[in-house]
Formats: C-alpha cells, structure tokens, sequence
C-alpha cells in the first residue's frame, strides 16, 4: 500500500474548502448535507448516471460516516491518512450494499481525476481492513495461507463505489475526466495496457441537459449558474414566481457563496423576494468597497469606481437606483467599459 501513501501526499493537501477564516467553517458542510437528502440524491445519481432509470430508491438510501480516514502500515512506518467525503451514502441492492459519494467543486482542479480515484481507493481499502478485523474478532477459520495472509475469505467480498464530483465554477471544465487523460500518451499498445480510472462529473451548467425527477433540482441548479454570470434580468423574468424552500435557498448560496442566502431562515419565498435580498447584499458590498477606495477622490469617483466593478453582475436600471446616478450616466459607462 505505498503507492497510496505517496499518492495521498501528493494530493490531499490540495482540496479548495469554502470559506476559509469564516467564523463557522461548517456551516456550507452542514448546508450541503441537509440539501442532499435521500430524495434529491437519488434523484441526482439515477437522473445523471443512470440516464432515468430507477436503479437507486430513496428509502434503501442511508447516510454513513463521511471520514474515509485510515491508517496504513508501511514496511518502516505507519502512516495516518486523513481524508472527509462531502457527502457519503450506502443503498441497499437486495442483500448488497453500493456505497454512493458526492464531491463539490468550485474551482477547476487538474489532478481530480487522480483525487477522486485515491478518496474511493482508501474506501476500498477499509473495507477489506474492515473485513480482517471482524473475521478475526469472529474467529473466522481460514481454509488455507492465502487467506491468512490476506485476512479475508474467498467468499468475502467489498461493495462498490460511484462517486460523483458536482462542478459548480464559472468556466466550462477543461480537466481531465480519467486518470488516463492526465498521463502523456504513449505507444497504443502501451496505454492499452495501463488502467484507467473515470471521473464522473455533472457541470451545473450542464443540469439544463437532464431530466430530473424533481423539477426544482433543475431550476436550482439554473438559478445558480445564471448568478453567478451575472444574469439577473434571465432570473427575473423565468423564476421570479416560483417559490423556494428555505433548504434551496441556502443552498443556492451555497454555490454562488452568498452569504446572505446562506443565513435564509424565513420558510418558503419566492425567488422575487430571494433575489433582492442577494442584490441589495451585492450592492452594499460594491458600495463599502468602492467607499474605501474612492475616500481621498471623492463621493461621485466612488460611485462611479463602485458601478463599473458592478457592471458584470447588476443591470443598468438597478445599479442607477441602488447608486444614484442618472441612468444615462450608468448606460455611458457601460459602453465605455465593454467596448
């Protein structure tokens, strides 16, 4: 198990989590966790992978410890591998178990496949170390040395796992899906020989390819790309009817990092009322940053600073409400600053 080890140092320091030097570092976990119940995960895994079959049923799902940490004895040393997965569930197939994992990506990360493969490897590998403990707590007899020396039966068996990354960035992943997409290509006969392991992946910009169960999964999914372009007058006029629960909202901020959505704790409302709240937070922001830029040239310098770094996320008609300024002063600046 060395090449675990080695991989795992090279890896597992390198995870993005969101909202470092935060006050609660768990909070977006805990906001993740309560959003993917047994419902909308088998919803997810059965929509994205399974092309709409049925195969995973909300009531075979349960949650399982999300630490994949394990111990792994080298010839020299004893190594502790620490590793939480985002989101870690078991389904029941009849007398059989497949484990499911779910891994939120913000940012584009060109090991993943790699990472991915080593986060399901040290699964792996505590079931098999698993099985040893409790066939020799058991006092399981083996039949012959082979077994000994692995600590497992013949018959003794470990369950499957299908992990799936969410990418929730900005920008169209160009990352490699497998492991083999990451390596230099060699010789045909070569890498013919070499095994690869996939990555599946859903981009949220995607999720308007699929076909949910659940219609809201859609619409979420949506609403949080086209914030986080920008597109606030596209959110308006499609959703600004259709009510969110409080779970959603927290989860939309989740994703476009928003905290005011985060602390969502009013029941349904409806993504009218959602949106200006996000605005009215978006804009005090811009203000207080372009205020502490702008003191030593002026209000009107910072308004104007203020609008500009706004212009990417806010409409014409909403920045000169929230500012101020004429709006033929803010459609000016936007011609000069897009041209």
């Amino acid at each position: 198990m060395e090449w675990v080890f080695f991989l795992y140092k090279y890896v597992c320091y390198n995870k993005n989590y969101l909202y470092k030097g935060g006050k609660d570092m768990s909070k977006p976990d805990i906001i993740c966790k309560e959003f993917w119940n047994n419902e909308r995960c088998a919803d997810l895994f059965n929509t994205v992978l399974f092309k709409g079959k049925q195969i995973i049923k909300p009531s075979d799902l349960m949650d399982i410890d999300t630490d994949a940490s394990s111990t792994i004895e080298l010839p020299k040393s004893i190594e502790s591998l620490k590793k939480a997965r985002d989101i870690f569930k078991k389904s029941k197939l009849g007398v059989d178990f497949l484990i499911l994992g779910i891994e939120n990506q913000d940012e584009i990360n060109y090991s993943m496949p790699m990472r991915i493969m080593l986060y399901d490897v040290l699964c792996y590998y505590n079931q098999v170390r698993d099985i040893s403990s409790n066939n020799k707590k058991n006092n399981i007899k083996y039949e012959n040395k082979a077994e000994f020396l692995s600590g497992m039966k013949k018959e003794d068996k470990i369950n499957p796992i299908i992990t799936l990354v969410i990418y929730y960035g900005e920008k169209p992943w160009d990352g490699a899906t497998s492991l083999k997409e990451m390596m230099t290509p060699l010789d045909p006969d070569i890498m013919a020989l070499v095994p690869d392991y996939k990555m599946n992946m859903l981009e949220i910009r995607n999720a308007k390819n699929y076909k949910f169960s659940n219609p809201n999964l859609e619409l979420i999914f949506d609403i949080s790309d086209e914030l986080l372009k920008g597109n606030i007058d596209t959110i308006r006029n499609k959703y600004q009817t259709d009510n969110l629960s409080n779970d959603e909202v927290r989860f939309i901020g989740y994703i476009t990092k928003s905290k005011n959505f985060m602390n969502s704790r009013k029941g349904n409302v409806t993504m009218c009322e959602a949106l200006q709240k996000w605005e009215d937070q978006t804009f005090e922001r811009g203000k207080a940053e372009g205020e502490a830029e702008g003191k030593a040239e002026g209000e009107a310098k910072a308004k104007t600073e203020m609008v500009i770094n706004l212009l990417d996320i806010l409409d014409d008609k909403t920045l000169s409400i929230k500012s101020g300024l004429p709006l033929e002063q803010i459609q000016k600046l936007r011609k000069e600053n897009t041209d």
